[in-house]
């Protein structure tokens, strides 16, 4: 972790825990009815075929504009195109992305993070099996 990105998480974890109780329950509850919201909204995308990032159908694909849909390969994305998302999307939305698609897909069963039935070739120990790609 970067000395940058530490600093910022202490920061983050004395200002939580400077919170009172019910300011952090307000705080917990504030932060849940955004993720419902913002899931509701991936699912009303979704059914449409289209990203409810960059509202665009999951078939087309804008260099200069990277987005998580792309990695879903439904569109002309090229091995060579993944960082352009992974400078604008760090590892734990592209990880939540896939995780909706999937679960979306065909609910849990293709959501697998066990490192014991993971390659040894794997480079990020999780895995979405689905109609798009595994990451791998």
């Amino acid at each position: 972790m970067s000395i940058d990105l530490k600093d910022k998480a202490e920061g983050i974890k004395a200002s939580i825990g400077k919170l009172s109780q019910e300011e952090s329950l307000a705080h917990f509850e504030a932060q849940r009815k955004q993720y419902e919201a913002e899931y509701q909204d991936f699912l009303e995308h979704y059914e449409r075929d289209a990203c409810y990032l960059c509202g665009k159908p999951f078939s087309t694909i804008g260099k200069d504009n990277p987005c998580l849909h792309w990695l879903l390969r439904r569109c002309k994305f090229k091995k060579k195109d993944f960082p352009k998302v992974f400078e604008k999307y760090d590892f734990y939305a592209i990880s939540a992305f896939l995780r909706w698609v999937a679960y979306a897909e065909s609910g849990s069963k293709n959501i697998n993070n066990l490192k014991e039935e993971s390659s040894d070739r794997t480079q990020i120990p999780m895995s979405k099996a689905a109609k798009a790609v595994p990451i791998r």
